[in-house]
């Protein structure tokens, strides 16, 4: 139930790669995305403005009719971080914040957290060894974690932006891949721990019938 209601915790944080329509705090590589009106008017004779925090206009166009939904919508592809006020002629305004400050550092807080348990299920694992069944649980547990950690990470789970650091690797499908390195480390302990005490106890069982004999 533990690791279930992690997993749980671990998906909030996840961005939606089928975004469609623009969600603020925008992160850059969720875009472009669509602004859609919230009410009808016509598209045709209105438009849109776009400004950045200095505040000067980066972005001034027609609004386009959103299919059939009498709405209307535009493309935003500003992928700079920043602050953008949107002022429509027919009266509308908004705010879109582009960098997903606050999410990233969620992914970060909820990736961080999960690491250190499946790091501290590896040092009880190692602490209670003589306890095999204790010992073995960790083992699988931390693997457990690790796995979902990895996987999630080498499929989307973005828990360091690209954009922040200029890397010639993908800095997070090399985390992925640590966290997989991880959990089959400890299941190689789990294993060897099993086999090891399996043996203990033949030779030990071997021992006790020699000396009934």
């Amino acid at each position: 139930m533990f690791i279930v209601l992690l997993v749980a915790l671990l998906f909030t944080g996840i961005a939606n790669a089928s975004l469609k329509e623009c969600d603020s705090p925008l992160d850059p590589f969720n875009i472009p995305c669509f602004i859609i009106s919230t009410y009808s008017f016509n598209c045709s004779s209105n438009t849109i403005t776009i400004y950045n925090s200095t505040p000067a206009i980066v972005l001034n166009v027609t609004w386009d009719d959103y299919s059939t939904t009498s709405r209307c919508n535009i493309t935003f592809n500003l992928t700079e971080r920043d602050s953008y006020l949107i002022n429509s002629t027919e009266g509308s305004s908004a705010t879109i914040i582009v960098g997903g400050v606050k999410m990233e550092f969620l992914n970060l807080a909820i990736f961080g957290i999960i690491f250190v348990i499946g790091l501290a299920l590896i040092a009880f694992m190692h602490k209670f060894k003589e306890d095999t069944g204790s010992s073995i649980a960790y083992g699988f547990f931390s693997l457990a974690l690790f796995a979902i950690l990895g996987s999630i990470t080498m499929f989307g789970f973005q828990i360091i932006n690209p954009a922040l650091i200029e890397l010639p690797f993908n800095i997070n499908k090399v985390i992925g891949l640590i966290c997989f390195v991880i959990g089959m480390y400890s299941a190689w302990f789990s294993v060897e721990l099993f086999r090891f005490k399996r043996v203990e106890r033949d030779e030990e069982r071997r021992r006790n019938e020699f000396e009934v004999r």
